[in-house]
């Protein structure tokens, strides 16, 4: 389907006019397309590779449109957040949630978390809650404090029992630094550590459970955001206990005399993804033009390697007593007939082969070999080939000789440089290993030191 879509794109006259034009500016580009698909018409190449390249462009540009309606469409406004600042509490048993909310403050602007909590139950539902609620409690009260000899951060205060419906009561010797959430005010605290007890009262019909346990807690070291980000859920905090029973949760308008204004975060994902479906179609057009170079390099490489072997028929069969003709129609020949895979030097001999039998003289065709192989040793043998086709092909045998010995010479040179290219690249993966090695024996014994 997008390749029919793209030969009609392709039909467009505009778009043949800026194709005609691309083609007759970028002719070095042109001649590699060539060169990698020999015996194929020019026309053909091109617009194979045209019709490929527009049909790759269609089909990111349509996983760009899903991709932008679908983070459009998930980046919108929840309505969470009403006018005034208020948001909309789930009933008991709903369950609460949280939702990610942006408070201006001086022109600032600090992302939060803000947890909004189910409404609370009356004393008269809660009566009837306890008929049937099982105690439950499953905390982990040091939260991500490593222990209770030196606390900096918040605990972690399970808050519900019985599938979330009975809650658990937390009291603290001192509310100055612990709440009754488990928030750790210890802006204020001094440097020597402040020990508070905690107290947990777990109510299961007429059963209550008490457990204890004494924290020391350490003054923190907090830059000028986390400050504004503590006064923030602070000040949220108290406002989910001024409202707990209502309906709507009023976000604070002011910290002290600071005026806050409140706002969702959103379509901030829509850029992110613009610049990575830039990045994306960037990365492709350079790999298309990319993949075009590095088929002609592999080309080359391969016409540099076969080249020994290519001399060598050539001298052998001349030695047998074959004219130069002959000699290239019966490798030639062989090449088509036999063929397994695709060697370039062969399809650019059948090449001219077969221009030979449509009436091309062998002076020129041997020349034009030498031109559309573009290689050194290609130029220079068809040199030798056409200087001794006025003479006959005495002399011609004794001078491929030469020719198939310095080529096995610089064959053997080149797998020599790939040889050390290899090495070169596999200088990085050992490094790799090498620094994963250590990782494993230094990182246990660090462990077993510290603890």
């Amino acid at each position: 389907m997008f390749e029919r879509i793209a030969k009609r794109i392709l039909r467009i006259g505009t778009v043949q006019k800026r194709l005609e034009k691309k083609v007759s500016t970028d002719r070095a580009f042109v001649a590699k397309l060539g060169a990698i698909n020999p015996g194929e018409k020019e026309n053909e190449v091109l617009k194979r590779y045209f019709v490929h390249k527009t049909k790759m462009l269609i089909i990111i540009g349509c996983a760009a449109t899903a991709l932008l309606a679908v983070t459009v469409w998930a980046g919108h406004d929840s309505g969470l957040l009403k006018e005034g600042g208020t948001l909309i509490r789930n009933d008991a048993g709903e369950g609460g949630y949280e939702t990610y909310l942006v408070a201006q403050v001086k022109g600032e602007e600090y992302p939060l978390d803000v947890t909004v909590a189910e409404r609370k139950l009356t004393k008269e539902e809660i009566s009837e809650l306890f008929n049937r609620a099982k105690a439950e409690l499953d905390g982990e009260l040091l939260g991500e404090n490593d222990s209770a000899e030196h606390i900096t951060q918040d605990l972690f205060f399970p808050e519900s029992l019985a599938e979330g419906m009975v809650a658990a009561e937390w009291s603290v010797s001192d509310y100055r630094i612990i709440d009754s959430s488990g928030r750790v005010k210890n802006e204020d605290v001094s440097e020597k550590g402040t020990i508070v007890r905690l107290s947990a009262e777990l109510s299961y019909r007429e059963e209550i459970v008490i457990y204890e346990q004494y924290v020391k807690v350490f003054p923190p070291d907090k830059n000028q955001e986390e400050i504004a980000l503590e006064s923030l859920k602070n000040a949220v905090d108290a406002a989910d206990e001024a409202t707990c029973e209502d309906t709507e949760f009023v976000l604070p308008a002011a910290i002290g005399d600071v005026p806050v204004t409140w706002k969702e975060e959103r379509q901030n994902a829509v850029c992110k993804m613009l610049l990575l479906l830039i990045i994306l179609t960037a990365l492709f057009l350079y790999h298309d033009k990319n993949r075009v170079r590095e088929g002609y390099m592999r080309r080359q490489q391969q016409l540099l390697i076969d080249y020994p072997q290519f001399v060598s028929k050539l001298s052998l069969l001349l030695e047998a007593g074959m004219t130069i003709g002959k000699a290239w129609e019966k490798i030639a020949i062989e090449y088509r007939d036999s063929k397994e895979e695709k060697r370039y030097v062969y399809e650019e001999m059948l090449i001219i082969y077969y221009q030979m039998q449509e009436g091309l003289g062998e002076k020129d065709a041997y020349e034009l070999f030498g031109q559309r192989c573009s290689l050194r040793e290609y130029l220079k043998l068809s040199s030798v080939i056409t200087q001794n086709l006025k003479k006959g092909s005495e002399g011609l045998g004794e001078l491929l000789e030469a020719e198939v010995r310095d080529a096995f010479e610089s064959r053997k040179s080149l797998a020599k440089q790939r040889g050390e290219e290899a090495g070169t690249r596999l200088l990085g993966p050992m490094m790799i290993l090498m620094v994963i090695v250590m990782v494993i024996v230094t990182v246990p014994g660090i462990i077993t030191f510290s603890g």
